[in-house]
């Protein structure tokens, strides 16, 4: 495994302290939005968006603004000074500027940026040195601190992977974990909703900005995730919908989680670019019995064998493959029957 040993105990114990603190925190008084930290998000996105809203080359312009100004401060006062320094038309800096500012009043009233850094900022993806410096995140923002395990799989789901994918998120509730996925159709929805209709927390990271919904007809689940769950989105509202947006939304979630289970992915899925980027992260990946010994498909085997993912057929399997990493105690749960997914 990735993980550094020190790390882990530190994260376990983390875990724990968080688990004992729940209801502490459930009580609090709800956040709000540090007037700073919301002008250091205007100057950020401002840069993204002059850049076409490319990550990489924004960031590096953004952190060589820092070098110049504070970024407390509204860097549209000294647009001529940041257009001469990063080598953009001032009057595109002022527009974007103005474009960003306007989609920051349009967020929903219970929506929360949170900057890298900040408490409530989730505390494994902290860890990640390519996080993204700031999220959108609307409902329950205290859920991102709880033991998350990312539920992912296919958009074209047989019959039998939706009834996998209801099956392990009802059992990981059970275990206090928090359903993650995608919003996407197939998989992603059949983890939601059976984790909403069991009252079990779920996290939606979304590859839009959080004032719009991917699919479409995902609006009314994406305001019950609001409302009981929590989304999280890395975009802008400025920001326009590209395919690439959902390979950084993959990143997002599986840096949030403990690990990502495949459910059921075709040869060229994009959950499997979760799965990449997982291993990547130290995270674990966990893959179906069912689908090693499935000879149709060559990818779960390549996981297992090749790249360090975990099969498993029940559910304590699962839980144990954390354990064996002390990254989540193991419970005793129900007999083997009730247990047994695949």
């Amino acid at each position: 495994m990735l993980f550094l040993w020190l790390d882990v105990e530190q994260r376990l114990a983390e875990l724990r302290q968080i688990n004992r603190s729940r209801k502490k925190v459930e009580s609090m008084t709800p956040v709000s939005n540090d007037p700073q930290s919301l002008t250091g998000a205007t100057n950020y996105f401002t840069i993204l968006g002059v850049h076409q809203w490319a990550w990489k080359k924004g960031h590096e312009a953004f952190e060589k603004a820092k070098q110049h100004w504070p970024i407390t401060t509204p860097w549209i006062d000294y647009a001529d000074e940041v257009s001469l320094v990063l080598g953009i038309d001032a009057t595109t800096w002022r527009k974007m500027y103005d474009q960003v500012e306007h989609g920051f009043k349009i967020l929903p009233p219970d929506t929360y940026v949170i900057q890298r850094g900040q408490s409530l900022y989730p505390r494994l993806l902290q860890t990640l040195p390519d996080a993204p410096e700031f999220l959108f995140m609307r409902g329950q923002v205290w859920l991102a601190q709880q033991p998350i395990i990312s539920v992912v799989g296919t958009r074209q789901p047989s019959d039998d992977g939706i009834r996998k994918a209801q099956a392990l998120a009802t059992l990981l509730g059970q275990y206090h974990m928090v359903i993650a996925s995608g919003l996407a159709r197939g998989i992603d929805r059949a983890a939601h909703e059976a984790a909403l209709d069991n009252q079990t927390p779920t996290i939606a990271v979304i590859g839009t900005p959080v004032t719009k919904t991917y699919p479409k007809e995902h609006q009314r689940l994406q305001s019950m995730i609001a409302d009981r769950g929590l989304i999280i989105s890395p975009f802008h509202p400025a920001a326009p919908i590209h395919r690439w947006n959902f390979p950084k939304r993959n990143a997002v979630m599986s840096g949030i989680s403990l690990a990502t289970v495949v459910v059921e992915a075709r040869e060229t899925s994009g959950a499997l670019i979760q799965a990449d980027y997982a291993l990547r992260q130290g995270r674990l990946v966990f893959v179906p019995q069912s689908a090693v010994e499935n000879t149709a498909l060559q990818w779960p085997r390549r996981y297992v064998n090749e790249k360090g993912a975990q099969s498993f057929r029940r559910i304590d399997e699962l839980m144990r493959g954390l354990n064996n990493v002390r990254v989540l105690p193991v419970q005793q749960k129900e007999s083997d029957e009730e247990t047994r997914i695949y």
